[in-house]
């Protein structure tokens, strides 16, 4: 029986698949029989019979395309019959059939919690997580990216930018601090562009950090899934770790496995 709550959207960009995407592929078929699964994907590329949702092929000509696509409302309105969406990249895979388990109304947001590392080895959880393999409820998504709420006041604009700027470029700091009066200078709408592409960035434009450290700022109530539900869901980097913490259980799925640990992964693969 189909699952209307939730939908899976199989994101990829190239063609010919290689053997670990289209065992990533058969693992999907397997265990996403019960939900409605949709490939999104450019022009002139299928993913077997799945039902394609197009985008402008310019959405998957690089990183920073394919990220700001999903930091677009148009992304999300797609799929706004549905409480829930997974993404789920092809370098990803999935183990059981319990997704419905996760669609519980407790947070907004869950994928592969970040593990930080001393001197080499894993020690504790980050945060949470990872959009390769993560699920997000579609109605808080897009109160994020249609909010109306300022990114900053002018003051907190002085105060962070401005202040510290000498010369003339405290003029162009008082100058900044004006244009946050208007809001086409100010909203999320704003933020995300400059997220993906500023050229000050000195950061991957990965969209999990936006939905981590930012969508908060844009819908307050915007909540993130804890560390211990982020585990039992996805892993990530150090699966071995994960899967002690997570009382040595696999999780839902995984993200990038022959990337990390290929080895931890292939007694588990179909």
């Amino acid at each position: 029986m189909i699952n209307p709550s939730v939908a899976v959207a199989i994101i990829h960009h190239r063609t010919p698949a290689s053997a670990e995407e289209l065992l990533s592929l058969n693992h999907a078929k397997h265990f996403f029989h019960n939900c409605d699964v949709y490939a999104v994907t450019p022009s002139g590329v299928q993913l077997g019979r799945y039902h394609r949702i197009a985008f402008d092929d310019r959405y998957f000509a690089n990183l920073g395309n394919n990220n700001l696509l999903r930091l677009s409302p148009l992304f999300y309105k797609q799929f706004e019959r549905y409480e829930y969406l997974l993404i789920y990249e092809l370098d990803s895979l999935v183990f059981a059939e319990n997704l419905a388990d996760f669609c519980s109304g407790e947070y907004d947001y869950i994928g592969a919690p970040w593990v930080r590392y001393e001197n080499g080895q894993p020690v504790c959880f980050s945060g949470v997580g990872n959009s390769g393999f993560s699920l997000r409820r579609v109605d808080a998504c897009l109160k994020v990216l249609t909010s109306r709420v300022r990114n900053m006041t002018p003051f907190e604009y002085w105060r962070k930018i401005g202040i510290n700027k000498m010369g003339w470029k405290k003029g162009l700091g008082l100058l900044g601090a004006g244009s946050k009066f208007f809001r086409y200078r100010n909203d999320v709408n704003w933020f995300v562009d400059r997220y993906i592409y500023s050229p000050q960035r000195t950061w991957s434009p990965h969209e999990d950090k936006f939905w981590h450290y930012h969508a908060a700022r844009f819908h307050p109530q915007f909540s993130l899934a804890t560390t211990a539900q982020a585990v039992a869901f996805s892993f990530e980097h150090a699966p071995a770790f994960c899967f002690q913490a997570n009382g040595n259980r696999l999780p839902l799925g995984c993200h990038a496995w022959f990337k990390h640990d290929e080895e931890f992964w292939r007694p588990y693969t179909l």
